[in-house]
């Protein structure tokens, strides 16, 4: 299993060539993903209107996202966000 610790963004998972890209380098254990419901959410958003996406299809890559990787969610995480810096 690799060392390094990936936060995946709702932005780098919005393209779906990406997404694919960085969720198959991840089940290949080429680094740890890890995910909040809050960007799950942004992107389940940003999906259905900027993508025009249904939302029945949205929540359905969510849920595979989910099962295919449980341990990556992670919570308890809201005091980090303040002092993290964004660029």
């Amino acid at each position: 299993m690799s060392s390094f610790v990936v936060l995946v963004d709702a932005c780098t998972i919005f393209s779906s060539p990406i997404r694919d890209t960085l969720f198959r380098a991840a089940e290949h254990d080429l680094y740890r993903l890890r995910l909040t419901d809050e960007i799950m959410e942004e992107v389940r958003r940003s999906l259905v209107s900027e993508r025009g996406l249904k939302e029945e299809a949205v929540q359905r890559l969510i849920d595979i996202v989910k099962a295919s990787f449980p341990d990556a969610f992670v919570t308890q995480y809201e005091s980090l966000t303040p002092v993290m810096p964004n660029h």
